[in-house]
């Protein structure tokens, strides 16, 4: 495989990189779809578990993958629209530039985890918003997300078992149309997976629960696990992804990768 780091600007000027895995094994394909990954870390940073072990699986069974460095609270820029805008110009990019790259630009998948699913899922939203659309100059035809897999994602902010210090707080945003995923689900929501752990005490499960019920009353497909146990942030919830934190390695929630795979093959 190929490993780039490419430089990259969201509309509103902010500079942040994608890391582009790019598959060199000889196949059949010529045109491979491609996963964007966005870890989690809280807005504060990017969880290692939940970039390159991902990137690696999915690699493995034919993708192309991108992980993309969105803006963060770090920066002491507002977090939306600004992470938002950054995985929609990765997505322009590797659409435009789609036999460079060897991706299939009809089939583009975005992956979020915990924060990392906010952004995925606000980018969802934004697609569906034609006043945000036209007012960052966005073309929908070129923004066209073919499917998004949600892994213990923050959907409603409101509900993060946690606090952020004050020189942070000040940069989350008010707006409820950043706040809360579910207003932002439309026709042009693409179909979703998702998973979730029922004991997860940082993200509650009703984010996922609220918004499978949010895609169905949308007519949006979609496909929900929900494992009874399972500590928060479990990414690939094998040993490749495992730190020494205790739970981090769960057989049966590490079913949600196969099945993922499964899934893709209804969507792309």
């Amino acid at each position: 495989m190929n490993i780039l780091t490419i430089p990259l600007e969201n509309k509103n000027g902010l500079v942040f990189e994608t890391t582009f895995y790019q598959r060199t094994v000889i196949d059949q394909a010529k045109q491979h779809p491609l996963m964007l990954i966005f870890a989690g870390g809280g807005f504060t940073s990017l969880s290692k578990r939940e970039q390159e072990p991902i990137a690696l699986y999915y690699l493995s069974e034919g993708f192309n993958v991108a992980l993309v460095h969105y803006n963060l609270l770090t920066k002491q820029v507002p977090l939306f629209p600004n992470a938002a805008l950054c995985g929609f110009s990765a997505i322009e990019h590797f659409r435009n530039n789609s036999q460079k790259y060897d991706i299939n630009p009809e089939k583009i998948i975005t992956v979020g985890f915990s924060a990392g699913g906010s952004v995925a899922a606000m980018m969802n939203s934004a697609i569906n918003d034609q006043v945000f659309l036209k007012h960052y100059d966005l073309d929908s035809n070129k923004l066209k997300i073919n499917g998004t897999i949600l892994g213990y994602p923050l959907l409603e902010l409101a509900s993060l078992q946690t606090t952020y210090p004050p020189e942070l707080q000040q940069w989350i945003p008010t707006e409820t149309s950043f706040q809360d995923a579910n207003l932002g689900v439309g026709v042009f929501t693409p179909p979703t997976f998702l998973f979730h752990t029922a004991n997860d005490h940082l993200v509650p499960v009703s984010n996922t629960l609220n918004y499978a019920q949010t895609l169905d009353r949308h007519q949006i497909p979609f496909e929900v696990h929900v494992y009874p146990a399972g500590v928060h942030g479990l990414a690939t919830a094998r040993a490749i992804s495992a730190t020494e934190r205790v739970g981090e390695i769960n057989p049966a929630v590490a079913t949600w990768m196969p099945l993922s795979l499964t899934w893709l093959e209804s969507v792309l």
